[in-house]
């Protein structure tokens, strides 16, 4: 049967921190609002920006919302290019392909970053469906989720680093792996309830394609 493994991008596909945390730092500075620590920064990849502005470092609602409009002014700039895809990944996309499953991607950021990002790195022709905030009919994980799954029927897997992943995944009744080389901890993970938490990519890949012979070729990460 065919399956569909939706992958969230930050953290899962990508290493994106450079980007990020450059561009909340700019936000902030803009602002005149306090310096988040590294720690702090960290938590920032994931969430919705608006949620991170607000819980992490208690800013009033119109003030999150320009701080967001700020980062976005920096990061489409430049920031969505300060990023890097995890060695091996490339070699899972295109596996997953020639499986022939659906290979899709629910993540939080806007649509067009998040597909100039796919395009970039060399992953766009291997995703089936892309959906970003504002898509789907509201911004929680689950139903970007949702949105990105095929019409048809078909066995789903979500594919993510962060609770908010494990969570929506578990709220459509999918089957959720949790990542351990992007963001979440493994306690995070598991506390939320990951069917199956895998620490590298090298794992991941033996969860999902088992004993599959792996197409060959250069995949460099960029």
């Amino acid at each position: 049967m065919r399956r569909c493994i939706v992958f969230d991008l930050d953290g899962t596909l990508t290493q994106s921190e450079e980007g990020i945390f450059k561009s909340v730092l700019y936000a902030v500075d803009r602002l005149g609002w306090r310096r988040p620590d590294e720690e702090t920064l960290r938590k920032f990849v994931g969430p919705p920006l608006k949620h991170s502005f607000m819980g992490l470092l208690d800013m009033k609602e119109d003030m999150a919302d320009r701080a967001v409009e700020l980062f976005r002014e920096r990061y489409v700039r430049e920031g969505l290019f300060e990023n890097r895809v995890y060695p091996g990944i490339r070699t899972l996309v295109h596996a997953l392909k020639n499986r022939g499953d659906w290979v899709a991607v629910a993540t939080g950021k806007p649509h067009d970053p998040a597909a100039r990002i796919l395009e970039h790195f060399g992953l766009s022709k291997w995703v089936d469906r892309l959906v970003g905030a504002g898509e789907a009919a509201d911004e929680s994980k689950a139903e970007l989720i949702r949105a990105a799954l095929p019409e048809d029927g078909c066995e789903a897997v979500m594919v993510g680093d962060r609770r908010f992943d494990v969570e929506g995944g578990r709220s459509l009744g999918i089957r959720t792996i949790g990542v351990g080389y992007g963001y979440g901890s493994e306690e995070e993970l598991r506390k939320a309830g990951c069917d199956t938490y895998v620490p590298t990519v090298r794992d991941l890949i033996a969860v999902l394609c088992g004993d599959m012979t792996l197409p060959r070729g250069p995949f460099l990460s960029m």
